[in-house]
Order: structure tokens, then C-alpha cells, then sequence
């Protein structure tokens, strides 16, 4: 039922963590230990285990540069996509704006919650964003 999920959850988490991500290519287990982590019950098939160290070491950072690499490149273009639609607004000295509020306040009823604080006279232009 429901209430063994505490008890399930070493399993699955292990299991999560030897699946390689299609984002990267690469498991956690692999981009944490170097080596892919063999599962209790699972067979080990090709597994080369006695490799030099210096083959180990050069593997692993290439999997982590690529890795880097890849989010990166995936960062940019999720941001690019989420930006296209955006219009960036100048903000003044003396202009007058409001803020909202990212969450609301704790014990409000929401039909009765402004979101809104303000109007704040802008004071100081700190950045260009």
C-alpha cells in the first residue's frame, strides 16, 4: 500500500540513480563514482572493473566537462525560449511601481489577498536590469 513508500524508497532512489539522464548521457552514479554502481540482482555484463586509474580519471572528467557542457548549452536555450516572449521594462528614478508578492502571507484567505504592495517610488537605479 501506500504507507511502505519509506521503505521502497532506497530501492528507487538507487535505481534512479544508475539510470542514465537523456539530457546528459550519463548516470549520477557515473558522474559521481566514475563507474556505473551495479544493483543487487542485476547481472554484470561487460563491465571492464580493473582498469589503470589514469583511464578512470581521464574518463571521468571528459564525462563531467561533456556533462557541464551540455546543461550549459540546455541553460541557455531554455532561457532564450522562456526570454523570447518577455518585454524587459526601463524602471526610473521617481517612477512609481508596484510590488507583488510571491507568495501569500501566511493565515489570508486568498479571495481577499492583494498580491500587490505599493505604489514605492523608485530611489535609486542600482543596475541596468
Amino acid at each position: 500500500g501506500g504507507r511502505d513508500w519509506g521503505d521502497m524508497l532506497p530501492f528507487v532512489l538507487a535505481a534512479y540513480r544508475n539510470l542514465p539522464h537523456r539530457s546528459t548521457g550519463y548516470s549520477p552514479n557515473f558522474l559521481t563514482f566514475g563507474r556505473e554502481v551495479i544493483l543487487p540482482g542485476f547481472p554484470k555484463l561487460g563491465l571492464d572493473e580493473f582498469r589503470p586509474h589514469r583511464l578512470w580519471e581521464r574518463d571521468l572528467q571528459t564525462a563531467r566537462q561533456a556533462t557541464i557542457d551540455t546543461l550549459e548549452r540546455m541553460w541557455k536555450y531554455r532561457s532564450g525560449m522562456v526570454n523570447a516572449r518577455r518585454n524587459p521594462r526601463e524602471l526610473n528614478v521617481g517612477q512609481m511601481v508596484y510590488l507583488h508578492r510571491g507568495q501569500m502571507p501566511l493565515n489570508d484567505v486568498r479571495k481577499f489577498t492583494c498580491m500587490w504592495l505599493g505604489p514605492f517610488s523608485i530611489e535609486k537605479k542600482l543596475s541596468a536590469v
